[in-house]
Parts: C-alpha cells; sequence; structure tokens
C-alpha cells in the first residue's frame, strides 16, 4: 500500500483516505443541518462536499506554512496588497469560519449514547481509523524502509473510561503491550524511558513478543544490585556492568554522586564507546540516546508548521494533532518511495496546493463569482479559460441575471462574456473593435 504512493497527495491519502473525508463530510453535514435554522437564508448554511474538505485542510496547512495559527484569520483574507492572495482564492473567509465551527467526526444525533461507555466517542471512529492506517503503513513498510522508526502513531490517554469496550489498565506495562501490538513478533527494539521500564516488561517482550528493549531504570526496582546504587565510592565517568540470562544492567556516573541505570536486552556485553571521549559513555548510552530522541523530533516538527488553531473544542484540537501527524509520516513515505528530498515547508505548501485545487476549479462553474476573483483562480491554477458547454442546435438560451448588478435590478440578459461566461447586460458590456482585441490577446499570450 505504502510502496506505490509516489505523489504527495497519494502519500497523504494513506493517512486520509477518502473514505474518512466522507466520513468527515456526513458528519459535518448533520450538524450544518441541524444550525441550518439560525441561518436567515438557506444558501448561508449550504452542506459540504469532499472536494471543499479537502480545501478547508489544505488551507489549514497552507496557515501553518506561513506560521499562522495564532494569527488573525482575517489577516489572511483582507484585500491588503501584503495578505496572500491564495485563501480568498479558495473559499471565502466566512465560509472558512462556518466549516471549522462545523467540522465533527461522528453522528451528533447518537453520541449521548456512546459517550455512555466512550469518553472519546466524539472522535473515536476518526481517531482509531487513523491509527489503523499508521499502523498500516507501518507493517508494510517495517521490513524495507529505514526510516519507518520515525513514523508516528498516535494515542490518546483517557484518565478514567466508563465499563465497556473501551476500558484499559492505564499501567505503564499495559500500555505498552497495546501501542508495540503492530510490531509484536518482528524483531524490533523498543526503547523507553524510566516510567514504563521494569525488568519483568522487558523479559515478556523478548520472550512472548520477539522485542528487545533499552530503557532507563528508576532507582527504586528492588531488581537492581544495590552496588549498582551507591555513588559515594565511586568516581565521575565510571561505568558497571550486570549481567543475567538475557538482560544487561548497566550504572554510569556522568557526574559525581549522580549515576543513570540502564536496561538492555538488545545488548549483551558492556562495551565503552570510544566516541564519547573522555566521558567514557557505555555504548548502551549512546545508543539510548540516540533513539529516545523520536517522540521528542516528532513534537518539535509538529510545532514548526501547525495547522491547530485555538478552539475550546477538544475533538478537533486532537483532529489537527492527526493534521501535523499526517504531514510528518506522509513526507517520509514520499522521500523514501521517490528519493526526492524537500523541505518540510515545501512539502507541505505543495500539499496544500494539491488538497485546494480541485475545489478552486469548481468554483470557475459559479455564475456570480467575482471577476477579479475568477481571474485569481485562473492564475493559479493555470486554466486560461473556463470550459462551456456546447449549445445544441435551436436550443434557445435562458435569459438569467447578470452578474454584476445588484440584486434589487433584477435585470436579465441573454448575453455571456466569451472569457468567463458570466451573463452580463449592456451597462456591464464593453465594446472593443477586433483589431484591439487581437492585439490585447497577443500581449496577454506573450506575458
Amino acid at each position: 500500500m505504502a510502496r506505490d504512493a509516489k505523489s504527495i497527495i497519494d502519500c497523504w491519502k494513506l493517512f486520509f483516505p477518502n473514505m474518512v473525508i466522507d466520513e468527515i463530510v456526513k458528519c459535518t453535514n448533520i450538524y450544518l443541518t441541524k444550525i441550518r435554522t439560525n441561518f436567515q437564508r438557506e444558501r448561508d448554511c449550504l452542506d459540504t462536499t469532499r472536494e471543499e474538505i479537502k480545501a478547508l485542510f489544505g488551507l489549514l496547512y497552507l496557515a501553518g506554512v506561513l506560521r499562522s495559527n495564532h494569527l488573525n484569520l482575517k489577516d489572511l483574507w483582507s484585500d491588503d496588497p501584503l495578505s496572500p492572495e491564495y485563501f480568498r482564492a479558495v473559499m471565502s473567509l466566512k465560509r472558512f469560519y462556518l466549516l471549522l465551527r462545523a467540522l465533527r467526526f461522528d453522528d451528533i444525533n447518537t453520541r449521548t449514547e456512546r459517550k455512555m461507555y466512550d469518553k472519546l466517542a466524539a472522535i473515536r471512529m476518526i481517531f482509531d481509523g487513523f491509527v489503523q492506517h499508521c499502523q498500516a503503513v507501518l507493517g508494510k513498510t517495517a521490513l524495507s524502509m529505514k526510516c519507518s522508526k520515525d513514523l508516528e502513531v498516535g494515542v490518546v490517554f483517557v484518565r478514567t473510561q466508563p465499563d465497556g469496550p473501551f476500558k484499559f489498565e492505564n499501567k505503564p506495562s499495559s500500555i505498552v503491550k497495546r501501542m508495540i501490538t503492530p510490531i509484536s513478533k518482528i524483531g524490533r527494539n523498543i526503547t523507553m524511558d524510566n516510567w514504563y521500564t521494569s525488568i519483568l516488561l522487558v523479559n515478556e517482550l523478548l520472550e512472548n513478543h520477539n522485542l528487545t528493549t533499552v530503557g532507563t531504570l528508576r532507582k527504586n526496582k528492588k531488581e537492581i544490585p544495590p552496588c549498582f546504587l551507591d555513588t559515594k565510592r565511586r568516581e565521575k565517568n565510571s561505568t558497571l556492568f550486570g549481567y543475567s540470562k538475557n538482560l544487561m544492567i548497566t550504572s554510569y556516573m556522568p557526574r559525581k554522586n549522580k549515576n543513570v541505570v540502564l536496561v538492555s536486552s538488545m545488548h549483551d556485553q558492556g562495551v565503552i564507546d570510544t566516541d564519547s571521549g573522555d566521558q567514557n559513555k557505555p555504548e548502551i548510552i549512546t545508543f539510548y540516546n540516540s533513539t529516545k530522541g523520536g517522540v521528542d523530533v516528532v513534537d518539535e516538527l509538529k510545532v514548526e508548521y501547525s495547522v491547530s488553531r485555538v478552539s475550546c473544542r477538544w475533538p478537533l484540537t486532537i483532529f489537527f494533532s492527526l493534521m501535523n501527524i499526517a504531514g510528518i509520516n506522509s513526507q517520509i513515505i514520499y522521500r523514501e518511495n521517490t528519493g526526492n528530498v524537500i523541505t518540510r515547508r515545501n512539502y507541505l505548501r505543495s500539499l496544500g496546493r494539491e488538497l485546494t485545487k480541485e475545489f478552486m476549479i469548481n468554483r470557475l462553474d459559479m455564475p456570480t463569482l467575482r471577476i477579479q476573483l475568477r481571474n485569481t483562480i485562473m492564475k493559479i491554477t493555470g486554466i486560461k479559460k473556463q470550459p462551456t458547454q456546447p449549445e445544441q442546435h435551436g436550443a434557445v438560451k435562458e435569459r438569467l441575471k447578470c452578474a454584476y448588478c445588484p440584486k434589487n435590478k433584477n435585470r436579465k440578459t441573454m448575453v455571456c462574456c466569451e472569457l468567463c461566461n458570466n451573463r452580463i447586460c449592456k451597462e456591464h458590456t464593453s465594446i472593443i473593435c477586433k483589431s484591439c482585441q487581437t492585439g490585447s490577446e497577443e500581449k496577454s499570450d506573450s506575458e
């Protein structure tokens, strides 16, 4: 599944396929139907579509590229020459606000029932689906991709779930065993900090799941020999190694009266890393430091070009995080499949453009679209002239309202603009000779 994804949009769709987008569209439309009575005009709260929701996501990615997640949205849609015209070309600010407000990930009509046994009911379906897609991509690529260890899979911790199918133990060992399910039995290594690491868990992962572990140990673990905890009689940068059947324990003193204790089922020999110089760090410490930063790196990448907006709705906040993770994971797939190494900023910019392009082109079919906005869309998308349907022979043209006259005039016409196909009355029609028209077209083509 992952190997066949060669384009930016195809890599992103590995994590948000059309069926997920369609589910979000359905749930959002349920909410839009509910609030439609609050609007004076029905057209101010129309249902959304797959193309429009993708365009919404694309604008969020582009806003993240501009590092404007804390910027007032009005600045992005402003007519000021310094504001990007791209946002106005995709959709109006009013519509963007409405969609962001209405964005839902479950059926609000049945949420109360589902909340009785699941506190994550408001986003459970989308969240679990996203995790499954991440696990599927990770599982398919684990043996062929060197960077698959960098792929991020999301986990949300709920303090106490009601009795039911989503109630799990929150003990550190239970959390670890749930998270390693996709990679069980395939011979990978798990790096953990001291909150999760225990001798019992390390042995269980090795014997039952064929997974090695490298992790720091809390000093209150009874399995640690007393001499590994005594720092008063040891020198700075000294190391002790201890061995059992399948494990090795290391106690390293980076400074006086301070030691770090680690356990490993991956290492079987106590070796000092010669590259550490006078610090004399054991190899297990070097390995731990080189692998523990995966989560920190992901968090840093998520914040750098984040799509997140300030929101009081926790399901939306979680979904923003999923979008950020999808941006990271899809770039990893794209890089490995194509060999094309581009900056994260350029990747997200291209992704935002791909997600918005189809909806922008669809906007050209709107007869009431302002000519300036129409020209902007055609410039951005590269479409020079909107295709028109040929009229059948003998068909009678229908008189429609002029696209530029105010509504109260109700002025109808049968004349269409040759470029944009908008209906135009005499007041909004310019007369130009063939010679000038040809010269204008030649000049436009040369530009």
